[in-house]
């Protein structure tokens, strides 16, 4: 997942805001997330704001928050 981000690669975007939908494991969720951070694009960062506000945990909410600064 990382490296879709690091590339980046655009057409990985729709695959990773999928598995988002469904990914709810603590060590891959984090590297969608930021990976689309990198990546971008339509959806994106209204999808890690959607996100964002249904956080409750700190540790996502905090991502989320570097994610949201890193599309900028």
């Amino acid at each position: 997942m990382k490296a879709a981000g690091e590339i980046p690669l655009p057409s990985a975007r729709p695959i990773l805001l999928d598995l988002l939908a469904d990914e709810e494991d603590e060590d891959i969720r984090p590297a969608i997330i930021w990976s689309l951070s990198q990546i971008g694009g339509e959806g994106v960062r209204e999808r890690l704001e959607e996100l964002s506000e249904a956080a409750l945990d700190a540790e996502e909410i905090e991502l989320l928050e570097d994610a949201l600064d890193n599309l900028s």
